[in-house]
């Protein structure tokens, strides 16, 4: 992916591999280079049940949680994205990837369901009542 709005590329993940859908992997891309990855378990599975996948990113600190527990918190500024960012979700498949995400084989229509999305601005209170900004000192 190539640099966005004329900005390297930056981004923040929770990304569930095929291979393995009893972890989620965290990682940053920062302008454009990974290297941050972490595989965190999920008790009941990703790919079976409904999971709450947060994160807080400051200009100092990024923290992540799954189901309301912290499992990553990042401090090095070297690894901690400066760049604007966009919320998107994604279904994707690859060949060329598979030792990383594993094959990718489509033999029925592939779907991804999303209760919620929320967006907390820096500065504001909380904003409903499950959010992790809720918990936060």
């Amino acid at each position: 992916i190539g640099p966005a709005d004329k900005q390297q590329h930056d981004e923040i993940d929770f990304e569930v591999l095929g291979k393995d859908t009893s972890s989620v992997q965290v990682n940053q891309y920062i302008k454009a280079k990974g290297g941050n990855e972490k595989l965190v378990p999920v008790d009941q599975g990703a790919d079976q049940a409904f999971n709450d996948y947060a994160f807080v990113w400051e200009p100092t600190r990024l923290r992540y949680y799954l189901n309301g527990k912290l499992v990553q918190d990042v401090t090095d500024p070297s690894k901690i994205p400066q760049n604007a960012q966009k919320i998107f979700f994604s279904l994707w498949g690859t060949d060329k990837l598979s030792d990383w995400m594993g094959k990718f084989a489509y033999t029925q229509p592939t779907t991804m369901e999303i209760d919620r999305v929320a967006y907390t601005a820096p500065g504001d209170k909380c904003q409903f009542k499950d959010s992790i900004a809720c918990t936060l000192n």
